[in-house]
């Protein structure tokens, strides 16, 4: 890991003191809970993203695209529990 190699250099106390914290928290459930969430949504994002790059894409190919994409997003959110006041 990065942070073990950075805790091997010649660090003030102050800087240690952070990166212990910085190293303990990335390993906290928290952490990892807000990271796998964050990989399911970048997930479907950079798929359509893919698409809505390529060359030879259509305009109704990128509207069916991004419509999916809402669509998907909105799917993701109801398996997570994540309801919104104003929706």
């Amino acid at each position: 890991m990065a942070l073990e190699r950075v805790q091997e250099l010649n660090l003030t106390p102050d800087t240690r003191s952070d990166v212990d914290k910085l190293k303990s928290y990335l390993n906290s459930f928290e952490s990892i809970l807000i990271a796998s969430f964050w990989f399911k949504i970048l997930t479907v994002i950079n798929y359509r993203s893919l698409v809505l790059q390529a060359r030879d894409a259509t305009l109704d190919v990128e509207v069916s695209n991004i419509l999916s994409l809402n669509e998907d997003l909105r799917q993701l959110r109801d398996q997570m529990g994540w309801h919104f006041s104003g929706e």
